[in-house]
């Protein structure tokens, strides 16, 4: 921290002005959630597009404060937010931006309490009305938010297409896809094409196909499957009965794979689209 000498030149006063943006970032943080808080602040102020790109660390702090102060006031927040994207309807920047901040926001609040995090997650997904959802990150900030939005997505009842391409989703992220694709009944199409899904992570896509009724199309194009994965996928198309296309292109898949793939097709009635180019 510096003192310059402010006010005037009549009546001269020492300012205090820190070097470092963190702390002018946190103040403005501190100064936002007790607003809002405390109700002298509409919550909506904070639903401007300037938080997922200008402001976003002043953002993330507001959260984690608000978080630790009161639920009431993150649930309000988060209900502002959700308002925004409903209210957009279709895929523009904005929309992005601020399905950013409701993912963001939710995560940051997981730092101070795993009930309010689970919550916020499933408000969100109860509350989100889109029909039609693209998901690209937009910042470093965003980064971690899948395990959130997957969470969402299995109390969702609105979405019936999600398109994650070139998302750098791995298996991780897969395995938290799945666990939602085992209760959500209302997504139709998924497109997972260009990101970084290995076998593992197609184990376990495999499992949640297996118990899902309302998946009809699936691309997983241009990860790295191989055959292992293609194995797995095999055995959930011995079962399920609702996939119609499936697309495997750029996998790395080969004559092991295809064979386990063939195996499935003879018990299979459903799938009418298979790629393996």
């Amino acid at each position: 921290v510096s003192i310059q000498v402010g006010g005037t030149k009549r009546a001269p006063c020492p300012r205090y002005v820190f070097f470092h943006k963190s702390f002018q970032e946190f103040f403005s943080a501190f100064f936002l959630a007790f607003s809002i808080i405390d109700g002298t602040m509409d919550c909506k102020l904070v639903t401007n597009e300037e938080y997922e790109t200008k402001l976003s660390q002043v953002f993330t702090f507001m959260g984690g404060i608000v978080a630790m102060r009161s639920e009431a006031a993150a649930v309000s927040i988060l209900k502002s937010i959700v308002s925004v994207v409903n209210a957009s309807g279709h895929i523009t920047r904005d929309y992005k931006a601020h399905l950013c901040l409701a993912l963001r926001f939710i995560k940051e609040c997981k730092l101070f309490s795993e009930t309010l995090y689970t919550e916020l997650a499933q408000l969100f997904g109860k509350n989100l009305r889109l029909v039609n959802m693209k998901f690209v990150l937009l910042s470093n900030f965003c980064k971690g938010s899948f395990k959130t939005l997957f969470l969402a997505l299995g109390v969702n009842t609105s979405v019936t297409s999600l398109d994650l391409s070139h998302n750098f989703i791995d298996d991780e992220g897969a395995t938290s896809l799945s666990q939602a694709l085992r209760v959500n009944t209302s997504l139709t199409s998924l497109n997972l094409f260009s990101n970084s899904i290995c076998a593992k992570g197609a184990n376990s896509l495999s499992q949640a196909l297996k118990v899902n009724s309302s998946l009809i199309s699936l691309d997983l194009a241009r990860n790295s499957i191989g055959d292992e994965g293609a194995n797995f996928l095999s055995q959930a198309l011995r079962v399920n009965t609702s996939l119609t296309s499936l697309n495997l292109s750029r996998n790395s898949i080969g004559g092991e794979g295809a064979n386990s793939l063939s195996q499935a097709l003879r018990l299979n009635t459903s799938l009418t689209s298979l790629s393996l180019r």
